[in-house]
């Protein structure tokens, strides 16, 4: 099933004024997508109120329901931050048709674990990062992340597998590992 109908039929998010709605996603937010699938490392600038980590997150979600062994870390600047990255998901869930809710082995705010696909995503900060061999590593506010310099050196390995990388974050100023690497690609 393809991420876009998928979302726009079946996902419910939370806006601030309307409550309660479907996810229908911007233009911007599909090219991010097809981005996600065509390439294996991304970098993302991202503006405030964009929904990049809500689109993001959506997205983890709509692998482990439709792929088989996905293994998805999602990496925050806090665990307040990487929590929060979970309860997006677990709303996600929450209020997905009763037949397309996946059967979990373990729900809790780290860690998501699919029965059914046996896929897993889970929620930290970067020192959960090392001896891991993920699908998907994502880095959510690298910009923001003190000392993502030496992070990166142990979270790259992750990736020997065949892995992919997404990072995202909004601007922090100039000379961080975030800003060098964005102005690289």
């Amino acid at each position: 099933i393809d991420f876009d109908y998928w979302a726009s039929n079946y996902v419910k998010i939370t806006h601030p004024k309307k409550g309660l709605i479907l996810f229908k996603l911007y233009e911007y937010q599909k090219r991010v997508i097809k981005d996600y699938g065509n390439h294996k490392h991304n970098i993302i600038r991202k503006f405030r109120q964009g929904g990049l980590t809500t689109l993001t997150v959506i997205w983890c979600l709509w692998r482990c329901l439709f792929k088989l062994d996905q293994k998805i870390m999602v990496l925050s600047k806090s665990d307040r931050e990487a929590t929060g990255a979970g309860k997006i998901l677990s709303n996600t869930i929450k209020y997905l048709p009763t037949w397309m809710k996946p059967a979990m082995e373990k729900d809790n705010e780290h860690e998501k674990i699919f029965s059914d696909t046996n896929g897993t995503v889970e929620f930290w900060t970067c020192e959960a990062a090392r001896s891991k061999s993920l699908t998907y590593l994502i880095v959510d506010e690298a910009a923001f992340i003190k000392g993502m310099d030496e992070h990166w050196k142990s979270m790259y390995p992750t990736l020997s597998g065949g892995g992919s990388c997404i990072v995202i974050s909004t601007v922090n100023g100039m000379g961080n590992w975030y800003e060098q690497w964005y102005h690289t690609a």
